[in-house]
C-alpha cells in the first residue's frame, strides 16, 4: 500500500514484524531492529500488532527458523488481524544462497494479500523497476556475504588448527580444555559446557584428571593385548568405572582407541558443513595434522599398535559383509541394531572407516527412508502402551479402557476409581550423555496421567509416575528428577496403581 493511501486512512494499518538475529553484529540486535521498525511504522501509518522472532538463527535455511516458518504458515493458512509484514532489511529476511528462494517466500505473502516492507533499505517498497532491481541486488549481496564469511571462517579455523589450537567440541574422556590467550599463554581451565567469552582467545587440550588418564592407558593396554571392544567395555563396566557418570559403551571405547588426539596429534578438517548444506567428509590430503600439538596420554607406538590391531581385526570388505548379514537377518539397519549385534564392529567404527553410517549403507546398496525409521519407533511405542494397558486390565478385573485409535493415548477406567490417561515417554540422551524422556505434545487433561518412562533401549518400562492435570504445552524432555514428576507420585509397581490413584483423587 502506498504512502499516500496510508495517509488518507484515519486508522493505522495493522502489521506484523519479523525479527532475526544470528551472531553477526550489534547492528542487527533484536532491540535495534524493533526500534527501526517502530519508527518506520509511525512514519508510514502502520501499527505493529504481532512479532515473529528468530534469535540466534542463521539466515541460510528455512528449516531452523521456526518463527519465519510460522509466519509463512499463518499468512497462507488463514486470515490474520494484520495486513502487512515489516522487516528490518533484506538480509534479515534471509541470506538464502538461491536468491529465488527469498523471492518466493515474499511472493507467498503477497499472493495471500500481505505486503512485505523492508524498513532500513534505501529503496522504496513499491513495484517499480528500480526498486525490484535494487531488491534483487540486495539479495545477491546478502547471499555473497554468507559465502565470503563462510570462506573466511574456514580459513581462520584452519590457521588456528595449524597452530595446535582446538576449534570446538568436547575435549573427550581423559582430556580437558585449557583457555589460552592468542599467543598461547594459559588463562584458565574450562569446565564441561563452558564457552570462551573473548573471541580472540584460543583453546588447547591438556590431560584431564589422573584417574581418567589411567583408564585411557588401560584401554589401550587391553586393546593391544588382543581384547575386543565388547570385552574392554564389559571389563570397564565390571570394574564400575564410569564414562562421564554413565556406563561405558563400545562407541566410547572406539572413540578413544581410534582418535589420534590421545597420542597428542591434532587432526582437523576431516568433515565440512558449509552454508547449510549436508556434512561431507573431506579427502585425507586436505586434513590438517599437527603432531605433538599437546601432551600425549599414550605414546605414538602404543597408539599405532592399537590401530594395527583394529586394521587387522577386519578389512573394509569384512566390515561390509557383516552389515550385509545383519541386513539379511533383520531386513533393515540402524545404529541400535548395529550396537546390539556382537558379530560386527560398533557403529563408531563404521563411521571412522567410511565417514558416516549412510556411506557404509550405500556401499552395500542399502538406502533407508526416514519414514521407515519413524514407523518403527511409533510401532514400538504403541506396543509398550498396549502392554501397560493389558497389564492394568489383568491386575484390576472390571477395568475398561477407551482408545479412539492407535494414534491416541488410551484412557483407563478403573473400577470404582478415577480415569487415568496412559502416556509413554521414550528415552533419549543429551550430547553429554544425560538421560531424557520425551513427553509428547500434550492436551489439557482434567484427569490423572500415568507417565511411563522407558529404559534406554526403549524396549521396556523403567518406572511409572501418576501426575494430576497435565496442562497444554509443547513437547518436553523430562530429566531424571524432573519438577513435573514431583507434582505427582511415583508408582513402584502397577499393583499399587489403584491405591495411589484413589488417594490422589480424594486429596
Amino acid at each position: 500500500m502506498s504512502r499516500v493511501t496510508n495517509a488518507i486512512l484515519d486508522t493505522p494499518i495493522r502489521a506484523a514484524q519479523y525479527l532475526r538475529m544470528s551472531t553477526e553484529h550489534q547492528q542487527y540486535s533484536i532491540e535495534n531492529q524493533a526500534h527501526v521498525i517502530s519508527l518506520y511504522a509511525a512514519q508510514h501509518g502502520f501499527e505493529v500488532v504481532r512479532s515473529y522472532i528468530d534469535e540466534g538463527k542463521s539466515g541460510l535455511v528455512l528449516k531452523h527458523r521456526k518463527a519465519l516458518g510460522q509466519l509463512l504458515h499463518d499468512v497462507v493458512a488463514a486470515p490474520q488481524i494484520y495486513r502487512a509484514i515489516l522487516v528490518y532489511d533484506v538480509s534479515r529476511w534471509g541470506r538464502f544462497q538461491d536468491i529465488d528462494e527469498a523471492a518466493y517466500y515474499e511472493f507467498m505473502c503477497k499472493r495471500a494479500g500481505f505486503v512485505v516492507h523492508y524498513c532500513a533499505e534505501v529503496f522504496t517498497n513499491d513495484a517499480t523497476a528500480s526498486s525490484l532491481i535494487m531488491k534483487t541486488l540486495k539479495r545477491v549481496m546478502a547471499a555473497e556475504y554468507s559465502r565470503e564469511l563462510s570462506s573466511r571462517t574456514f580459513e581462520r579455523s584452519q590457521r588456528n588448527a595449524e597452530r595446535g589450537f582446538r576449534n570446538g567440541g568436547m575435549a573427550g574422556y581423559g582430556l580437558r580444555r585449557l583457555l589460552c590467550s592468542p599467543d598461547g599463554t594459559p588463562k584458565q581451565l574450562l569446565e564441561m559446557g563452558d564457552q570462551k567469552a573473548i573471541y580472540a582467545d584460543r583453546v588447547r587440550l591438556i590431560p584431564g584428571p589422573a584417574e581418567e588418564v589411567a583408564v585411557v592407558r588401560e584401554v589401550f593396554r587391553m586393546i593391544t593385548r588382543g581384547m575386543t571392544l565388547d570385552e574392554v567395555t564389559n571389563e570397564l563396566i565390571s570394574r564400575r568405572i564410569k564414562y562421564f557418570e554413565r556406563n561405558w559403551t563400545r562407541d566410547g571405547v572406539s572413540e578413544i582407541v581410534n582418535n589420534p588426539k590421545y597420542m597428542g596429534c591434532l587432526v582437523w578438517g576431516t568433515c565440512a558443513k558449509k552454508l547449510g548444506e549436508k556434512k561431507v567428509r573431506l579427502p585425507e590430503a586436505l586434513w590438517v595434522r599437527v603432531p605433538h600439538a599437546f601432551e600425549a596420554l599414550v605414546d605414538e607406538s602404543t597408539f599405532l599398535a592399537a590401530q594395527a590391531v583394529f586394521r587387522k581385526y577386519q578389512s573394509d570388505e569384512q566390515m561390509l559383509s557383516g552389515l550385509r548379514r545383519l541386513l539379511k537377518k533383520e531386513g533393515w539397519l540402524n545404529r541400535v541394531l548395529i550396537e546390539n549385534c556382537r558379530d560386527i564392529p560398533c557403529s563408531r567404527m563404521y563411521q571412522d572407516r567410511f565417514g558416516t553410517l549412510m556411506n557404509a549403507y550405500a556401499r552395500i546398496g542399502y538406502k533407508r527412508s526416514k519414514s521407515f525409521w519413524r514407523k518403527d519407533v511409533v510401532r514400538r511405542k504403541w506396543a509398550l502402551r498396549k502392554q501397560v494397558v493389558d497389564e492394568i486390565v489383568a491386575l484390576f478385573p472390571g477395568t475398561a479402557f477407551v482408545q479412539s485409535s492407535s494414534r491416541y493415548r488410551p484412557k483407563v477406567f478403573l473400577p470404582r476409581g478415577p480415569t487415568i490417561g496412559v502416556i509413554i515417554c521414550q528415552a533419549t540422551s543429551t550430547p553429554l550423555g544425560h538421560p531424557r524422556w520425551t513427553l509428547p505434545y500434550r492436551n489439557k487433561l482434567n484427569l490423572l496421567s500415568l507417565v511411563c518412562r522407558c529404559d534406554t533401549a526403549n524396549v521396556a518400562i523403567r518406572d511409572y509416575h501418576l501426575i494430576p492435570n497435565i496442562q497444554a504445552g509443547n513437547r518436553v524432555a523430562l530429566k531424571e528428577s524432573d519438577p513435573l514428576l514431583l507434582t505427582g507420585k511415583r508408582v513402584p509397581n502397577l499393583r499399587n496403581l489403584m491405591q495411589i490413584a484413589m488417594a490422589m483423587a480424594e486429596s
